[in-house]
């Protein structure tokens, strides 16, 4: 008479008994900016998009990275600002500004570089992270296809033409020049779509950011949380195929790590010098 084999279940709940299997830890969902389908805007203050327009020197030789936001629907220009980097604390500041002037819109509509978006967790960056903690949805336009932004764009080519050629001679003279072109740009140009400015459904700056359920109390802590919460993950699926288990440090692509530069993996790994 032939044994019955136990139940993989029971197997399992051996093995887990004596530590041979090792319990998987669940991924949190975290908000992601969306992709696939384009949102049409549909009233002012629904959807802005930004962008930079290109970075060009200023005849003084410093660099100007001019970030612009509109509203989509009313094709208003909400800020054109010159900047001397695309660093996420510079990009804050234009939008903290807008944000208090114009409220808070329900989409804001970009690329995939930075500082609106990454190459790590979810395509998240410090800045989207803030726009959630807002109560604002991301939305990317697909890699390589600006035409996404058609509009956005076109009003760059307008902004390049009339007030970036020739550049001007330093920045506080070339924000000079962003502030009448876009004064003459919403109020003294017809547009396709009535403007009326960004006036529509108006939400307001809070004076203390919301905090998301789950997550930490500033973006860099979100985005060190994402990034423990991915290692434990890689750990807990064992090591690499074809490597030996403990010695594959790398990160995986995208992933966040502190740390000079190429400094991955532990020195039980590194190779010694050829002498």
């Amino acid at each position: 008479m032939e044994k019955e084999s136990p139940a993989a279940s029971t197997i399992g709940g051996l093995l887990k008994r004596l530590g041979f299997v090792r319990a998987r830890r669940r991924r949190g969902h975290w908000p992601q900016p969306t992709r696939g389908p384009l949102t049409e805007a549909a009233y002012p203050n629904h959807m802005w998009a930004v962008d930079y327009k290109g970075w060009f020197r200023t005849r003084d030789g410093k660099r100007c990275e001019p970030l612009t936001v509109s509203d989509v629907y009313s094709r208003y220009v909400l800020g054109v600002q010159a900047l001397h980097d695309q660093s996420h604390e510079s990009a804050k500041e234009v939008f903290e500004k807008l944000f208090k002037k114009y409220g808070l819109p329900e989409i804001i509509r970009s690329d995939c570089g930075s500082p609106f978006a990454s190459s790590g967790v979810g395509g998240l960056s410090r800045l989207s992270i803030w726009w959630i903690q807002l109560g604002i949805r991301p939305e990317l336009i697909a890699p390589g296809h600006p035409e996404q932004n058609g509009v956005h764009e076109r009003m760059h080519l307008t902004m390049k033409a009339e007030a970036c050629q020739p550049p001007a001679s330093a920045h506080e003279g070339q924000q000079h020049r962003f502030n009448r072109w876009r004064k003459e740009y919403n109020e003294e140009r017809p547009h396709e779509v009535e403007s009326g400015g960004a006036r529509g459904k108006r939400r307001h700056l809070p004076g203390e950011i919301p905090i998301l359920r789950g997550m930490g109390k500033s973006a860099e802590a979100i985005v060190a949380k994402m990034s423990v919460e991915r290692r434990t993950e890689r750990r807990a699926e064992g090591p690499r195929s074809g490597a030996i288990e403990g010695t594959d440090t790398r990160p995986e692509r995208g992933q966040i790590t502190r740390g000079a530069v190429g400094k991955t993996t532990s020195s039980a790994t590194r190779k010694p010098a050829a002498r």
